[in-house]
């Protein structure tokens, strides 16, 4: 039996510091270990085979589901396993597949309500054979460690852990690129770090720091680096949501304040020591329960009751709605948007998009980092980032375009601090455009007399009807996003 991986790290050298590409590495191994007679082959993307070239019958598709998607051919036999980006499922992509495997509990409930297909729970993992804890004894532990290590690049966002370090005052060490944007590059002891190097750090930090994209949070995704640190035994400061507190209970530092923050990290040497002995114990959870391993016998067993897909995918366009998982909801204007007006003008400089409360989302496909597309809500939700009420995002995030989708009325309602945003460097564009313009205007007259408004109605997905009025109109929306980007 051969088992073909689609891994969404690219293509090439870049793709080797994806932890997407380590991840499929376990992966493979770990299936051609527990499984008699199976070969594995990786196809990494953007150069995934075309659906019509996966013929061969004792082929199994297992498409590991990040940034990017992948619609199986019908009737091959083929698995979906979830494990980052779950607001860009769409009930489309999902009707292609043999069998759903997702990192959560309440994505599987959520999903189930959705699709006719079957959706089976399959958490992230770690492989104990690179992430493993010390030979060193309890109290030769406790003294060997130092430091509070935070491993992440800020994907054009000011992420938890360094905002709670920020403000609470407390020095720590990034390996990551992006924070110079952010007044943190003293702090950043390297732009990144071999993976093969992980683990010593983890053996030998005092702390680690670890957050989630919003969506991860709303869907309730452990993420990777979790299971990584527990497993080399690293005492793990993270933010919080019940699947994750109901997995590793106390074993973990949950903070999802600064206070928290400031807490979680306030530990006497005897604290510490109590504490870093729980951590060390729950390693051999970790080995027995979350292994590649262990992952790769569920989805074996899964796999000798797999039955051939019989959806064909008939569209192209991949977006969310809240309320409905994964449910189209007629035209998409932000890929549209994205594909025909906002693509022709990327040689100009880098792009920054904030979407707000997306009722669609856009699949963003481009070669390079010029377009930086991110999805935007108060609170946790389906969309990447946070915000507060203050939009302090906007003082951090300083963004091209924004882009405000269906908002709900109870949010219009709230008191919010439009005085953050950058005006000069931001166009309206979506549904409930009018309604937000109308009442930035009348708390912000000044911010926004000289701002040109992309709206719906300029749109015109609802009024034109032919070719001409379309041209008339992207002609116009054109020269609107070009006096903005200059």
């Amino acid at each position: 039996m051969r088992i073909v991986i689609k891994n969404p790290a690219p293509q090439g050298d870049g793709g080797a510091n994806w932890g997407d590409y380590f991840f499929g590495n376990s992966l493979a191994k770990a299936l051609e270990s527990e499984g008699q007679g199976v070969q594995v082959v990786q196809e990494y993307w953007p150069n995934w085979t075309q659906p019509s070239l996966d013929k061969s019958e004792d082929d199994i598709i297992l498409v590991l589901r990040g940034k990017h998607t992948y619609f199986p051919s019908p009737g091959s036999k083929s698995i979906l396993w979830v494990i980052s980006h779950p607001s860009t499922l769409t009930t489309e992509e999902l009707s292609t597949y043999s069998l759903i495997l997702v990192g959560s509990k309440f994505l599987r409930q959520s999903l189930t309500k959705v699709t006719s297909q079957p959706v089976e729970y399959l958490a992230q993992c770690t492989d104990p054979e690179l992430f493993h804890g010390s030979s060193l004894s309890l109290e030769e532990d406790v003294q060997s460690r130092s430091g509070i290590w935070y491993i992440a690049n800020t994907r054009g966002y000011y992420r938890d852990m360094a905002r709670g370090a920020n403000q609470t005052k407390t020095p720590i060490k990034i390996i990551g690129k992006g924070w110079q944007a952010f007044g943190l590059n003293s702090q950043v002891v390297d732009q990144s770090i071999d993976n093969s190097h992980l683990p010593e750090l983890y053996r030998t930090a005092r702390f680690g720091l670890n957050d989630h994209w919003a969506d991860m949070k709303h869907f309730q995704i452990i993420n990777n680096r979790i299971f990584d640190a527990l497993s080399c035994g690293l005492p793990l400061v993270t933010d919080s949501f019940p699947e994750m507190k109901e997995l590793f209970g106390n074993t973990l530092l949950y903070a999802d304040s600064p206070q928290e923050f400031a807490h979680a990290l306030n530990k006497n040497p005897s604290e510490y020591r109590d504490f870093l002995a729980q951590v060390r114990e729950e390693q051999k959870n970790i080995v027995n329960n979350h292994s590649f391993r262990a992952r790769a016998k569920e989805i074996l067993a899964h796999i000798e009751s797999l039955k051939p897909s019989g959806s064909k995918a008939t569209s192209g366009v991949h977006f969310h709605t809240e309320s409905q998982l994964g449910q189209p909801n007629g035209p998409n204007p932000i890929q549209y948007f994205l594909e025909t007006m906002v693509r022709p003008l990327k040689k100009q400089k880098v792009i920054r998009i904030l979407h707000l409360y997306p009722k669609n989302q856009a699949s963003i496909r481009t070669k390079g980092q010029t377009i930086n597309y991110l999805t935007a809500g108060l609170g946790v939700g389906p969309w990447q980032v946070e915000l507060d009420a203050q939009l302090s995002v906007f003082k951090d995030l300083p963004c091209t375009l924004l882009y405000l989708d269906s908002v709900p009325e109870e949010v219009l309602n709230q008191e919010l601090d439009f005085s953050s945003i950058p005006w000069h460097m931001v166009t309206y564009f979506g549904v409930s455009t009018s309604t937000i313009f109308d009442k930035v205007h009348r708390e912000k007259p000044w911010y926004v007399s000289f701002i040109p408004v992309v709206t719906v109605s300029d749109f015109g997905f609802y009024k034109i009807t032919n070719l001409l009025g379309w041209v008339k109109i992207i002609h116009k929306v054109r020269t609107r996003l070009r006096n903005i980007l200059g």
